[in-house]
């Protein structure tokens, strides 16, 4: 997956969500504690939405690395995004459904 745009920043990419200890693929299901493990630029202040609900703040590393916790998340679908603060460039969606823990 290629996370350049046509200019020199880079796209936030959500990675990962894990819950209760296990890696969560889109669309699956996940408890009410999700971590969102991504990448972007390094030191950039990403923020993370569920839909236009915003969520939380996070600060990448020198890497470009990121990630954050969510808690008590309402059931039901759920469908992140990480954007950039310093560009406005949003990642890909990354849905998942808080319907039961992962087995």
């Amino acid at each position: 997956m290629d996370n350049q745009n046509s200019g020199s920043a880079i796209k936030p990419i959500i990675v990962i969500i894990r819950s209760g200890g296990f890696d969560v693929e889109r669309g699956g299901s996940a408890g009410d504690t999700m971590e969102l493990y991504g990448s972007s630029e390094k030191n950039a202040r990403i923020d993370i939405k569920d839909q236009t609900q915003m969520l939380a703040t996070t600060e990448a590393n020198e890497f470009g690395g990121w990630k954050v916790l969510l808690n008590d998340l309402a059931k039901g679908e759920h469908r992140f995004v990480a954007g950039a603060q310093a560009t406005g460039i949003v990642s890909e969606e990354y849905s998942v459904n808080n319907l039961a823990p992962p087995q």
